[in-house]
């Protein structure tokens, strides 16, 4: 007989953690019967398996509604853990994580940590809170190793609780979707250019704006060169403007949020990554599903343990590096520069890395190859063992 298996989020539209939840509810469906308890469950994108349900109390941004709202959520779980008998319990983000932990109800409590959490929590409040609170948990999964000494450097969370365990990356399904029509536009574009892509939230993570100012050497040295970025956030008026002062309007093309970037990607000459900070950098592995070469800046947390992670991931690259699955390239600073700047180091290097995937087809083959050959270490069924391995411990 099934056990029962509680995945609890704010969301299942956009983010990283919602899809993990979306995938989790998919990779151990056969295993669990599965409830997905969504604070807010408006327009959802992502698919799932299992029996959805809706705590309907969605996020607030007054400060007393927030804190009512946490009693609500943790009363409202606590009742549906009792109900549906629920024996393990996975949360992913901060949120949903103190949730799972105050509405503990004889389940086995596994919180997930996304990202690098001393990049995003400054409040000394919030710190403590953390330090207090994650510590309670029956197991802590953190997405990378650099996550993991994160949270035991920085929040002082016991390091026998927590587990590393990778997102899972469906190869086969991506290769599918990568395999659909394009539009007649950007198939011509695709004809007749060299299209570098990039995938991400136009927001500080990410830091576009590097790639932009980067990518305007690319262009001096290939002319025939186009920048696809796909995403939407609060920067965009901001990169806009730099693309404009940077006389790039006709080679930097902002797509927007779209569903199927696979297919985009697929056909481009590489995939290029800029972020400043991550969890793990799921992009990359879909990139790496499409069979395209990657070249990443090496920031914390996530590239190098994929691009190189025969290497010591508390490295960071002061060169470019030509890993054993992609180029990675020193991160940039995070400073917001104007187009009459000069181009700081780091993108400079950015830049050489790009114009050689271009330019040599030797090192373009046997990138395409490596990420081809990466992406199966990150395969749902290996992923979902780890999961079970880790629930039944």
């Amino acid at each position: 007989m099934k056990k029962n298996l509680g995945i609890i989020i704010t969301k299942l539209e956009g983010g990283g953690a919602e899809r993990m939840a979306s995938n989790l509810s998919l990779l151990l469906s056969d295993q669990y019967n599965i409830y997905l308890l969504v604070f807010d469950t408006r327009d959802i994108k992502y698919p799932y398996n299992g029996q959805l349900v809706n705590l309907d109390i969605p996020a607030s941004n007054n400060p007393l509604s927030r804190i009512i709202n946490v009693i609500r959520r943790v009363n409202k779980v606590r009742k549906i853990k009792q109900n549906f008998n629920i024996n393990f319990s996975i949360s992913l983000l901060d949120g949903p994580n103190i949730v799972n932990i105050l509405s503990r109800n004889g389940d086995k409590v596994i919180i997930s940590v996304r990202n690098k959490l001393s990049f995003f929590i400054k409040s000394s409040f919030k710190k403590l809170r953390l330090k207090l609170f994650y510590n309670k948990a029956d197991q802590v999964v953190s997405l990378s190793e650099m996550v993991k000494l994160d949270l035991i450097k920085e929040f002082n969370v016991r390091e026998e609780l927590i587990t590393t365990i990778y997102n899972s990356c469906d190869a086969k399904h991506i290769a599918n979707l990568s395999n659909a029509n394009i539009d007649e536009d950007y198939s011509r574009l695709f004809e007749k250019y060299e299209v570098i892509v990039t995938v991400g939230r136009l927001e500080e993570q990410k830091a576009h704006w590097h790639l932009i100012r980067a990518f305007k050497k690319v262009k001096s040295v290939r002319p025939n060169v186009k920048l696809l970025i796909f995403g939407k956030g609060s920067l965009e008026n901001y990169l806009r403007k730099l693309v404009i002062d940077l006389d790039l309007t006709e080679d930097v093309i902002f797509a927007g949020y779209v569903k199927n970037t696979f297919k985009y990607v697929k056909r481009s000459e590489m995939f290029v990554f800029s972020s400043i900070v991550e969890g793990l950098g799921n992009v990359i592995l879909e990139a790496m599903a499409c069979g395209v070469p990657v070249v990443s800046t090496d920031c914390f947390a996530g590239p190098r343990e994929i691009i190189a992670p025969d290497t010591n991931l508390q490295k960071s690259a002061r060169e470019i590096e030509h890993s054993k699955f992609g180029i990675l390239t020193p991160v940039c600073d995070g400073i917001k520069y104007s187009a009459t700047d000069s181009l700081t180091k780091e993108e400079n290097l950015l830049s050489e890395a790009i114009v050689e995937v271009l330019s040599n087809n030797e090192v373009k083959e046997k990138y395409k190859k490596a990420s081809i050959q990466r992406i199966k270490d990150f395969s749902p069924e290996v992923i979902s063992k780890e999961w079970i391995k880790l629930i039944e411990s």
